[in-house]
């Protein structure tokens, strides 16, 4: 509150204010990268003014003033226009299942944190709220379990490109219209887009691909090396996350401080994340700012300091976010289940989140360092850049940036797949006090992405349960027996080993059985008679219409490019991907239905509020 009356009484500095233009003047390029985002930008427009509040939005905000912020600052910052929402943490019971304090001593009751706050401040446990209140809850509820669907490590670059158009065809009720393949900017060629794309690789093994596109004075980098959670030691999980994550906590010249200040003073993004196979980075700038974002990558992959104080924070807050995902019955459901397919040396085993945060707490910086030393270098080094940019320009200040960036010594990926699973298993992890519980059916699949039949399994995948509103699982679960708002299947990033495919549904306790039961028959179904060439071509369609709008943006074709290059696809899948998709038969796709899809071989896990119906390891009826 302090700082709003400041910025009123006192006004930003020149600095900040351009700082701030910056930032929304880059903001909106990114915007407008795409004709749908072009679209909706328009709408909004028209909505409050007309077309051409777009049209000079950016150079209204380049003419803004330190002036004009103090004065609108004192007109609308002020006491009668705000509202100020307090949160107030349950008592924590002990058995880690509610909000609590941190500290799980609950010696703070909420009754007497009342008399911290100003009067006037309403409490929604109050009678009379018990409506607004319990809205809230449930609210929360599936926000948490919403927000933890990706569970058991970052999600990979793979899945990234396979679901992005996803969400898309569920915006249209799960499918894509073949429209689809106009809404793409024309500068970027939508055909022969290998042709354009150069590709450079270095004596060190590093790759570069860049691949011009002028429609928005905006660029976007897409990359990885081979550092994932595959690399680490079995017994300190977690030491591949963490190392990427201080790649951004300061280098041997600047601090974290200095390199996000020098980012946003341009208004540019840069973030590192792991997935098991590999360190994955993005970022995005405007164009003018291209050699920037190439000299803060290099300097945080080549020169980082790992800052003891830095670290011990990092783990800290890491610890904490661990102990979050313990009260959350998605995550927690998904955590046993990899518990229950895979052995602990597997890397999509998820360990429990107890040995997790033991082993977080025990990585020191010399761990950090020797694994960086181990596994960072431009042998296994992936680039790709998209925009308003000249390939030449690009390839120099690559070369400049990353020809010294040697080793490692290996990078080779080797994973055995599992035993499949033989008979039925269910388990029941135990969260009180949930209003909604997580369950998950589903087995080890031998899917990798250069398996033979990966296209045809995607498409199986699909017409069962990718889209809630539209796919088989939805249509009979949600729509006809109304036991769940969402159910979904899915291929958990098939890569460069076999992952888990699953069904994941949130429905009432008292309806867990009749969901589970729905599903298997669903299943069952399904296995039995196949997919009908109707519905095959309607996912074809789909799957072709939301590739091509997953190209719409520099993002997209970034990630599409990455993804070609790290799974040896070759620079024309992009080109070659809907003659692939049209390619997939009928019979193919019965025989991964069959193979992948065994409704008497499945494990389920039931996650929440829930009394085991049946004990650990018993058949399902």
């Amino acid at each position: 509150m302090g700082e709003l009356e400041r910025v009123a009484s006192e006004g930003l500095t020149e600095a900040e204010v351009e700082k701030a233009r910056q930032q929304i003047i880059a903001q909106q390029a990114y915007n407008s990268d795409g004709t749908y985002a072009i679209a909706v930008l328009l709408s909004e427009a028209e909505a409050v003014a007309d077309w051409r509040f777009y049209k000079d939005y950016t150079t209204n905000i380049a003419s803004v003033t330190p002036a004009d912020t103090s004065r609108v600052a004192r007109t609308y910052f002020t006491e009668d226009n705000r509202t100020v929402g307090y949160f107030i943490p349950k008592q924590a019971s002990g058995n880690g299942n509610e909000s609590g304090n941190g500290n799980g001593t609950g010696d703070v009751q909420p009754v007497q944190m009342r008399a911290l706050f100003p009067r006037g401040v309403k409490f929604y446990d109050e009678p009379g709220a018990d409506e607004g209140s319990a809205a809230f809850e449930r609210s929360n509820e599936q926000g948490r379990s919403e927000g933890a669907r990706d569970v058991g490590g970052t999600r990979t670059p793979q899945e990234d490109i396979e679901q992005q158009g996803s969400a898309v065809a569920e915006a249209r009720g799960g499918k894509s219209s073949d429209a689809a393949e106009a809404n793409t900017p024309a500068s970027a060629g939508r055909s022969n887009l290998a042709s354009r794309v150069a590709r450079t690789q270095i004596e060190t093994g590093a790759t570069l691909l860049v691949l011009e596109n002028h429609a928005t004075p905006t660029l976007s980098l897409r990359g990885s090396l081979r550092a994932g959670s595959y690399f680490e030691p079995r017994t300190k999980p977690g030491l591949a996350s963490l190392t990427a994550s201080m790649l951004e906590r300061g280098t041997r010249r600047r601090d974290k401080l200095q390199v996000a200040s020098d980012l946003e003073s341009v208004g540019a993004e840069m973030g590192f994340s792991t997935d098991p196979f590999a360190l994955t980075f993005s970022a995005r700038s405007l164009s003018k700012d291209l050699p920037l974002l190439i000299a803060t990558l290099a300097e945080e992959l080549r020169e980082p300091s790992f800052p003891a104080d830095e670290l011990e924070k990092l783990k800290q807050q890491t610890i904490a976010s661990i102990q979050e995902q313990q009260a959350n019955t998605r995550y927690r459901g998904y955590e046993r289940f990899t518990g229950v397919i895979f052995d602990a040396e597997h890397p999509y085993y998820v360990p429990p989140g107890e040995k997790l945060a033991e082993s977080i707490s025990s990585i020191t910086v010399e761990d950090v360092r020797a694994f960086y030393e181990k596994y960072y270098g431009g042998r296994s080094l992936i680039l790709t850049v998209t925009g308003d940019v000249q390939a030449d320009e690009v390839r120099a200040q690559f070369i400049t940036a990353f020809e010294s960036f040697n080793g490692p010594e290996s990078v080779d990926i080797n994973v055995q797949d599992p035993s499949q699973q033989s008979g039925a298993r269910r388990e029941v992890v135990l969260l009180k006090e949930k209003a909604s519980v997580d369950v998950l059916i589903g087995t080890v699949a031998p899917l990798r992405r250069d398996s033979e039949d990966y296209y045809a399994a995607m498409i199986a995948n699909s017409a069962l349960g990718q889209s809630t509103l539209s796919s088989r699982l939805g249509l009979q679960v949600r729509d006809l027996e109304g036991l769940t708002y969402g159910i979904n299947s899915i291929f958990r990033a098939p890569s460069l080993a076999a992952g888990p495919w699953y069904v994941g549904v949130t429905v009432n306790p008292q309806n867990v059985e009749k969901a589970i039961n729905s599903a298997l028959s669903v299943l069952r179904d399904y296995v039995e008679n196949g997919i009908r060439p109707e519905e095959l071509a309607d996912e074809k369609s789909s799957a072709i219409g939301s590739f091509k709008v997953g190209l719409a943006t520099n993002a997209g074709l970034a990630r599409s490019l990455w993804n070609a290059e790290f799974y040896g696809l070759g620079m024309d899948y992009i080109d070659r991907y809907p003659q692939i998709i049209q390619g997939v038969t009928v019979e193919e796709v019965n025989a991964a239905i069959r193979k992948y899809f065994r409704p008497d071989h499945l494990t389920v896990v039931v996650s929440g509020d829930y009394e085991a119906a049946a004990p650990v390891a018993t058949p399902i009826a």
